[in-house]
């Protein structure tokens, strides 16, 4: 069984940004992983803003996406609602739309893995106080 696996803007945009100091990286990273990536809109609308500097970054991106590449799991009302207590709850960080996303979709899916380049996830708690489990690890 493959193992779940949540995934940040962070990852994307150095996947898909060849002059992201992580890009390398990423790539690596992508090629060795065995498992399943899932993400919802709120990364990817993230992710293809911040692929802004050129058209043909956010068409790759998107082509990949499409290519069922990361499962991409709705954002229901509840979802929404959820995300909007832990920004509130987590506004000295702060935390944006974003990962309050992936952090409502932790807790509903029983997630703790993420690929991520954000350090926010190690401050961000799920039921229990149990925290996440990076499985990408920045190289000096």
């Amino acid at each position: 069984m493959l193992k779940n696996v949540l995934v940040d803007t962070g990852i994307l945009v150095a996947l898909f940004d060849k002059h992201d100091e992580y890009h390398a990286q990423a790539l690596d990273f992508m090629k060795r992983f065995r498992g399943r990536f899932i993400t919802n809109v709120a990364v990817l609308t993230e992710t293809v803003y911040l692929l802004d500097f050129h058209i043909q970054a956010q068409l790759t991106f998107l082509r990949w996406i499409a290519s069922g590449a990361v499962s991409i799991l709705p954002m229901e009302q509840p979802d929404i609602v959820r995300a909007a207590e832990l920004m509130d709850r987590f506004q000295n960080v702060p935390m944006d739309l974003a990962d309050a996303s992936l952090v409502a979709l932790a807790e509903k899916m029983n997630i703790r893995q993420i690929a991520t380049l954000d350090s926010d996830f190690t401050i961000y708690r799920l039921p229990h106080g149990k925290s996440f489990d990076p499985v990408f690890r920045k190289s000096a």
